[in-house]
């Protein structure tokens, strides 16, 4: 993506420079099981690939690689309820 940007924010009087940023793409894997009625338990990999980008800017993800994520989810009034 070639984007035209101020060359000193602090200063616009400095003039534009015309910048190219590459395209990216971040992918993540979920899958979930319910394991107890009312339960869930789900786990994530986040950024699948490991993309870091080169350098931070405005448009950049704020990424420093993959990520390894457990959750579990609980519903409170169907683990309660008496059957």
């Amino acid at each position: 993506m070639d984007n035209t940007e101020f060359t000193n924010l602090a200063d616009p009087s400095q003039g534009t420079r015309s910048v190219h940023y590459p395209g990216y793409s971040l992918w993540r894997l979920q899958a979930g099981v319910r394991f107890h009625e009312g339960a869930t338990l789900t786990a994530t990999v986040d950024n699948l690939f490991n993309y870091r980008p080169d350098c931070y800017y405005y448009n950049a993800p704020l990424t420093t690689g993959t990520n390894f994520l457990i959750g579990l989810s609980l519903d409170i009034e169907r683990l309660c309820s008496k059957r």
